[in-house]
């Protein structure tokens, strides 16, 4: 029966990352004898609460596979061939596979979406989908081999092949042989296989490898040939179905089909059918690709600042309102559970809930291009077009979106603009510094613990009932990790000065005259130092990104050394043109600095002194000696910059970035022209490594160091005003 007339079905409001295309049930194809035509019109169009998208996570509808690659191309294919009376055509195909019309109808396209989603395999291999086996004769249960041309075949292989791609790189390869147990495959599986001479000479040997699927004949127990047996083996099970479903194994199909006059026992086959059902995945527990891990951020900031943000109780760019007019929880946005691809927050539901969903639709390697961001801002970046809900951001200006942006930031050390060495070497102290509070008055620290912010132990939250946790006098990188991880949560990277990080313990918090973020209401701990102070500027410094300074000199480095060495090629670290170092790793062999670590070096000035024993090797040179300083640079414009790097130093250097390098001797310096990605195209981070040699009998023996300016292709210098360069201390770090 088609469903050539009825009345327009009524549709709602999506959530607010997918946008809304108020359209009706279509009569087109109906009643005549026509080839099937594509409708058109953007798929991800908005769908009625009753017709989502299936999705194996929340990340966008009909996550992995691309909807408009699906309507455009796979839809017509399946609706030409598949749709006929008496097969799978609607409203009631056959086996519960539904092939609807071509039509313009968001449900009719949803539910063969659906359809289809349920019958392909993009967890182990595409060709095992139901729906591309049953179309090539791979699937011996389906009646009938419909007459596909090979394009329309490769149409079909294409789409889930490309799903199984997007899976593969979110989430990484399935290790099968973590599922499915190898000692019953070896005692019990691949002697069935033998026995019913599947390692024949004419069947799956591999010598004649039949059909494209090889066997090891005969493997020997606990041998990589058996190894190579069984994952060729599970090569054949479809991962789509789940220990829910009876499995579509093609091994097991075609062991027990008499094909080739090759069956198994009807034990072995039992054997066999178990072995499979007790390795697939749950269907109901898939892997998460293409959520963030919530984990990684700071639930408790989440609940009491981001969530208010989102309910519409609280709207940074206006304090006094006590109402956010764009809360994204209202009615008929994100307050309802559209289904898959949609995002849900309710403020009736565990915090951790809330933020398990909306880590969905974050980007934690680009976190300036996540969807959270994007779709309110009317960005081009969202992936589902235009925002239903009209641009809830005003601009990059807009401060939720900018607290927002700055809470995103607070993930992880490796998506983080805020450097992990400088946070360890100059932020950290100050917690724990007792001059730093009342300038040692009441013999406390920040990190105190009961009425301060100490934690008693790693995994405790402070006894002072803050969000704000430090693990107080730690030396261990892990729980410096966590240290930065919760200051980075307490920071506002757009306007640092505006950093609760900073607003508390400055008592700037309660001022709300010069500060759009203030409260009104005293740090409890009153005022521990001044916003001119050094440990605020300090903060400030961190917690705006790293960058060049007024001249644009680049003078926070990672630095290790020193070694021998008597000419500047002499190598003692054989990896320097790729070395990518991180504070607290070794740098090599005969060291004498910092343990033989990397470590930070935090100039005041351009010229970085390496003699000076403050900031430099606390030793005199005893003989000829080289050492390293590296950065990475963040180019957080929207384009590729073309750059140069000038280097000026008394001693022999050799300047490397990216995979350029040039040497200065003779205190001439050097330089490189290089090409800056924008991270937010490329999300790469481009490495400077510069070398120094200092001699004792030759030119700079009584200097060691360098400077190092950035210029623009005109010649002038990219400072911290201009705000393009972002630097780490380390190979990590996103925008």
């Amino acid at each position: 029966m088609k469903r050539c007339s009825r009345s327009p079905r009524p549709l709602t409001l999506v959530s607010l990352v997918a946008p809304v295309a108020l359209v009706t049930g279509s009569l087109a194809g109906c009643g005549d004898n026509q080839a099937p035509q594509p409708p058109t019109g953007p798929v991800d169009a908005g769908l009625p609460v009753s017709c989502p998208l299936s999705a194996e996570v929340e990340s966008r509808p009909g996550y992995p596979f691309g909807p408009q690659t699906f309507r455009d191309q796979v839809w017509p294919v399946l609706a030409e061939h598949c749709a006929g009376a008496g097969c799978h055509g609607a409203p009631d195909g056959v086996a519960g596979f539904t092939v609807w019309p071509l039509s313009d109808d968001n449900c009719d396209f949803a539910s063969t979406f659906n359809a289809v989603y349920s019958k392909t395999d993009f967890r182990n291999d595409p060709k095992n989908s139901r729906v591309y086996a049953s179309v090539t004769g791979s699937n011996p249960n389906h009646p009938a081999i419909p007459a596909l041309d090979q394009a329309a075949l490769n149409v079909i292989l294409d789409y889930v092949t490309s799903a199984y791609d997007t899976y593969l790189a979110d989430s990484g390869p399935i290790d099968a042989s973590e599922l499915f147990d190898a000692a019953v495959y070896q005692a019990e599986i691949a002697p069935a296989l033998t026995d019913a001479g599947c390692m024949s000479a004419s069947c799956h040997h591999p010598d004649q490898a039949a059909g494209g699927f090889s066997l090891p004949p005969d493997p020997a127990p606990d041998s990589d040939e058996m190894a190579a047996s069984m994952a060729a083996v599970i090569k054949l099970i479809d991962f789509s179905t789940g220990q829910d479903g009876a499995p579509l194994a093609r091994i097991y199909v075609r062991s027990t089909d008499n094909h080739g006059n090759a069956v198994l026992s009807a034990a072995d086959a039992e054997a066999l059918l178990a072995w499979i059902k007790d390795g697939l995945p749950p269907g109901d527990e898939p892997p998460p690709p293409g959520c963030s891990d919530s984990a990684r951020f700071d639930l408790a900031v989440f609940r009491d600042e981001l969530m208010p943000m989102l309910n519409g109780d609280v709207d940074f760019n206006d304090l006094d309102s006590g109402r956010n007019t764009t809360g994204c929880t209202r009615g008929p946005c994100h307050g309802q559970d559209r289904g898959p691809g949609s995002l849900f927050l309710s403020e009736d539901e565990p915090a951790e809930d809330n933020l398990r969903r909306f880590a969905c639709f974050v980007d934690t390697v680009n976190p300036s291009a996540s969807q959270v961001l994007a779709c309110p801002l009317g960005h081009p970046r969202c992936a589902y077009g235009e925002h239903p809900g009209d641009d809830i951001f005003s601009g990059v200006e807009d401060r939720n979106y900018q607290r927002l942006l700055s809470y995103l930031y607070s993930s992880a050390l490796e998506t983080s603009p805020l450097d992990f060495a400088y946070f360890v070497r100059r932020v950290n102290p100050i917690f724990n510094d007792r001059d730093s509070v009342y300038d040692g008055a009441l013999g406390l620290s920040c990190a105190s613990i009961g009425l301060c912010h100490g934690k008693p132990a790693p995994d405790l939250p402070p006894e002072n009932h803050s969000n704000f946790g430090i693990v107080p006098e730690t030396t261990s990188e892990e729980a410096l990790v966590l240290n930065f991880l919760a200051a980075a949560s307490f920071s506002y990277f757009p306007d640092p000065t505006q950093s609760s990080l900073i607003l508390y313990p400055t008592d700037q918090i309660s001022n709300r005259a010069d500060n759009p973020f203030a409260t009104g209401i005293h740090h409890p701990g009153g005022e521990d130092f001044a916003i001119d102070d050094p440990e605020a500027k300090t903060i400030i410094e961190w917690a705006g990104g790293l960058r060049p300074d007024a001249e644009g000199f680049v003078r926070s480095w990672l630095i290790a050394g020193d070694f021998g060495a008597t000419d500047i090629n002499d190598e003692p670290i054989t990896d320097e043109a790729t070395v990518e170092p991180r504070i607290f790793q070794r740098s090599g062999q005969s060291v004498q600095y910092n343990s033989g670590e990397w470590d930070g070096l935090f100039s005041d000035t351009a010229f970085i002194d390496l003699n000076d024993p403050a900031q430099g090797f606390p030793r005199d040179a005893a003989k000829d000696r080289i050492a390293y300083a590296a950065v990475w640079i963040i180019n957080a414009d929207s384009k590729d910059l073309e750059v140069t790097l000038r280097v000026r130093s008394p001693n022999d250097v050799k300047l490397y970035a990216g995979d350029q390098f040039n040497v200065g001797r003779d205190g001439a310096g050097t330089s490189l022209k290089v090409t800056l990605p924008s991270y937010g195209q490329s999300q790469t981070l481009t490495r400077v490594l510069v070398k120094v040699l200092q001699l004792t009998d030759g030119t700079g023996e009584n200097q060691f160091g360098f400077d190092l300016a950035i210029e623009d292709q005109d010649g002038d210098p990219l400072t911290a005003s201009t705000r393009q360069l972002v630097l780490k201390l380390g190979p990590e770090g996103g925008i």
